[in-house]
């Protein structure tokens, strides 16, 4: 196989000069003798520079950066090509658009709150349990936007660490220790439902405004999957308690069929998330962008209970 080395300082700065990268070599403190300057010319073939420069100027292309990932979705969609599946036997079909152009340009994620928004509003005008409607919806964003954030975040830690393999439990220990002290809070704080959905967007601003820093990142993202954990939970009973008591208000059967209804649709939320998220919004907005979406989706829920569930 190949392997691409691209070595800049200030933005905009990569170059394929090898006397260049090898004076960058040396002021980052490489060892000179496992980087001379003659590696570098081994490596940057004046033809296959040309090829690359060729290949990159064809079409629009995404740059692979530490907040926005993109060469995952890529070697993906190679060993797809290479194993030969179903998905690549889409291909000259509007198959090849949804799969491999849409992610580039996804003008359709950025319409997608507002469109579930307005066919859930429509809908839960129009009947008389709306605003049970209202908490099943908020329920799956909740969903959601917590493994968003968590696989955003497990990307990132790995960015910073340049290592998964021993982060993982960690990441994962946290994010659950998080959910359950969270349930915990909401159960026993037993507050409106519009209160957690304030508290889920207040912690993914906390996340978009502090994970580009990189500040600690080693501690500071565990924390960061621990509150999303904590706002997650904190949501679970908040909703289902709303959820029950509009059934029980409707002499409908309460407490089982709400505790299905809201966990199914916190599994669906989250569900639909992940494959959104991994496949589509992250190699196409990054890392920040992806946790703004996730602040759009949230401000519709709340909006939705609002408007519908003025007590909530």
């Amino acid at each position: 196989g190949k392997v691409l080395v691209f070595a800049s300082g200030p933005d905009g700065a990569v170059t394929d000069d090898p006397a260049v990268l090898a004076g960058r070599a040396a002021a980052r403190g490489l060892d000179p003798a496992a980087y001379p300057p003659e590696i570098f010319e081994n490596y940057l073939d004046p033809r296959k520079s040309a090829w690359l420069a060729g290949m990159l100027g064809k079409e629009r292309v995404v740059l692979n950066t530490d907040m926005h990932p993109v060469s995952y979705r890529l070697q993906l969609e190679y060993f797809v090509q290479l194993t030969g599946s179903s998905i690549e036997r889409l291909k000259a079909t509007a198959g090849e658009v949804l799969l491999k152009k849409t992610w580039q340009i996804p003008w359709w994620a950025a319409l997608l709150p507002a469109l579930l928004f307005f066919t859930v509003l429509h809908g839960v005008t129009r009947r008389r349990r709306s605003p049970s409607a209202a908490m099943v919806y908020a329920m799956a964003l909740t969903g959601g936007s917590g493994i968003v954030l968590q696989i955003v975040l497990l990307l990132a830690y790995q960015t910073f660490s340049g290592i998964m393999y021993e982060g993982i439990g960690l990441l994962y220990a946290a994010f659950m220790i998080g959910l359950a002290v969270g349930t915990a809070a909401g159960e026993r704080l037993r507050l409106g439902a519009r209160v957690c959905e304030i508290v889920v967007i207040a912690n993914a601003v906390a996340v978009a405004l502090i994970l580009p820093t990189g500040i600690q990142p080693l501690v500071v993202v565990p924390v960061l999957v621990a509150t999303s954990g904590f706002s997650t939970g904190f949501a679970f009973p908040l909703l289902y308690a709303a959820h029950r008591r509009i059934r029980e208000s409707q002499r409908r059967e309460g407490m089982i069929m709400s505790a299905g209804i809201i966990d199914g649709a916190d599994h669906v939320g989250a569900a639909a998330g992940a494959i959104l998220c991994a496949l589509v919004l992250i190699p196409s907005f990054g890392l920040t962008s992806t946790i703004v979406l996730v602040v759009a989706y949230k401000l519709s829920s709340l909006l939705l209970l609002a408007l519908v569930s003025p007590a909530a």
